[in-house]
């Protein structure tokens, strides 16, 4: 069954809109694919859209535990982590130590 009209314009407009509704915001914004905008990504910058976030993340969690006094669950907010569970998980394995360590290391 073809598309509804409506009186304000032709059905493949219509859907055309909605469909730009659903889209990733990155895909909006670059008019590439997910999986082709994270290919150019990599290529541009030697790291994947997803190694990129996580090392900014690091990088202000690192600052925010040397600068501050914060709660470690703060930081982990603060720096774009879920809880502080995964901001341990993910800062052990790239820092090598856990964020407790890594201040009490800065402090001394």
């Amino acid at each position: 069954m073809p598309p509804k009209r409506s009186a304000g314009g032709s059905g493949e407009f219509q859907v055309g809109a909605v469909a730009k509704r659903l889209q990733p915001p990155h895909e909006q914004q670059t008019g590439y694919s997910p999986y082709h905008f994270a290919r150019l990504f990599q290529c541009t910058t030697g790291e994947t859209p997803h190694h990129f976030v996580l090392r900014q993340r690091i990088e202000r969690a690192q600052r925010l535990l040397a600068e501050t006094a914060l709660p470690l669950a703060r930081i982990a907010g603060e720096s774009g982590f879920a809880n502080q569970s995964a901001f341990t998980r993910v800062f052990t394995r790239s820092v090598g130590v856990t964020p407790r360590v890594y201040r009490q290391e800065r402090a001394n």
